[in-house]
């Protein structure tokens, strides 16, 4: 028979993959249906965005009830370490928020590197019509 601390850890962390993959199969599908971004593009922003919106219910569905409850101020609590750990997932989730933020911006420079080979394909800018403008 498995640990009870073991299956906690397991089911919690299977139950935040599946809702990372909830929320990427959903913003991906929206990407898609919009057709931006480059398909891996669309892929790896999702994505990105699902481990934030994920980590950040997790800091107000978990940590927030524990840092704010009301406990009475004598109870063996180190509140210390409690705001260390506060500030471990702040940092994570500061990690999370910069590596979405590349991966947008890499997907912004390929959505533009796209514009601009379509716009050159389809159309050629008149370049110094000076009969156009008057």
């Amino acid at each position: 028979m498995s640990k009870p601390s073991q299956n906690g850890t397991d089911s919690a962390a299977s139950v935040l993959r599946a809702e990372e993959a909830t929320v990427t199969a959903i913003i991906q599908t929206k990407l898609g249906a919009q057709e931006l971004l480059r398909e891996e593009d669309r892929q790896m922003v999702a994505y990105r965005i699902a481990e934030i919106m994920v980590g950040a219910k997790e800091l107000y569905t978990k940590e927030l009830p524990r840092i704010a409850s009301e406990r009475p101020v004598d109870e063996d609590v180190d509140l210390f370490s409690e705001l260390a750990g506060l500030r471990m997932s702040f940092l994570h989730l500061r990690d999370l928020i910069t590596d979405f933020d590349e991966a947008f911006m890499v997907a912004m420079s390929h959505q533009r590197d796209d514009d601009d080979g379509e716009e050159t394909e389809e159309e050629e800018p008149d370049e110094g019509s000076p009969d156009e403008e008057e």
